[in-house]
Order: structure tokens, then sequence, then C-alpha cells
């Protein structure tokens, strides 16, 4: 009998494996212009790929702007061991709640509190996972591989691991587009 992690982590494995097409957006909570990606760009891949399953998305943190950047990574991911399927939601909140670059208002309590708006995150358990630093090592891998591939600021967006120079919606389409063929 597997865990309910251990399912995902397999359905992800195979989806990854079979999909023609991969995303990969590195972002940060606390970044302005992934804000917006997330406000403007993103609803329409989600309308427009993810949901006619033609690509497989990820999202992928790069750590800057304040150690509270950090703990809205790891809260997020909090969310995402809960019920992956939460993650975005949550996400949104959060990108919803952002507050301007130099305060550092992604505090844990902060973070919890805004879970509220999400039905089904058990905001206990986000609080014990942000407090114990539970998704501290995944958060640490996603920046790590950033850096390695040389990702400089937020967002990048790779489609099947080319780094585009934009990210517009036509631009990422196009490469989506051109991926498909």
């Amino acid at each position: 009998v597997q865990t309910a992690e251990a399912q995902t982590a397999e359905v992800q494995t195979a989806k990854v494996q079979t999909a023609k097409v991969q995303v990969a957006v590195f972002e940060n909570f606390k970044c302005p212009n992934c804000k917006n990606f997330e406000q403007q760009v993103f609803p329409q891949l989600k309308t427009n790929y993810i949901d006619t399953n033609k690509i497989v998305y990820s999202f992928r943190s790069l750590l800057f702007l304040g150690e509270d950047a950090t703990t809205a990574a790891e809260a997020a991911q909090c969310v995402f061991q809960q019920k992956p399927e939460l993650f975005w939601p949550y996400a949104e909140i959060v990108f919803r709640a952002q507050q301007a670059e130099n305060l550092a208002w992604a505090t844990p309590g902060y973070l919890t509190e805004i879970a509220e708006n999400v039905p089904g995150v058990n905001r206990d358990n986000l609080r014990k996972c942000i407090d114990d630093r539970s998704a501290r090592e995944i958060v640490a891998a996603d920046n790590a591989l950033g850096r390695r591939i040389g990702v400089t600021g937020t967002p990048t967006v790779f489609v099947n691991g080319l780094k585009l120079t934009s990210y517009n919606y036509d631009t990422v389409a196009q490469a989506i587009d051109a991926a498909l063929e």
C-alpha cells in the first residue's frame, strides 16, 4: 500500500515521462513580476494548455528578496504536501496578498492566516510544517537547480528545457506550440 504522497509522486512521474511538453517556471512569492505573471499569464496557460493536458507545468522557487520569501515558498510546499490539488489555490492567495517586496510580510502567522481562504487546508498542520521547516529541502533544491542552470531573475520560464527570453503569454504560447508540433 502506497502513501498518498507516494501515489501522487508516481502519477506526476508518469505524466512527466509521457508528456511531450514540460513547462517549468521559476518564481518568488515576493516578486511583483511573478504576481503579474500569475494573474495575467498563468490563467491563460491553465485554460489553453494545462487543463487540456497538453503540458506538464511545474512551479519552482528561486529565493531572494528576504528570508520571508523562503518562508512563503516553504508554506506553499507545505500546502502541496497536505493536498497537492490545493497548491495552486494557495499560491494564488499568496500572490494576491503580496505586499511591497522590501517589507517582511510573509511571516508564518500571516501565511497561515491567509490559508483560511483556501478550503481544505489544515491551518494547524500548515503552521506546524512552516515552523518545523519540513519543506526546506524541497525549496532549497528548487533554488539550487535554478542557480545551477543560470536563472537570475523571476519569473523565468523554460519550455522543454529551453529558457525563454520573455515571460509574456504570446512568447510562452509560441514556444509551447512549437514544442507540440
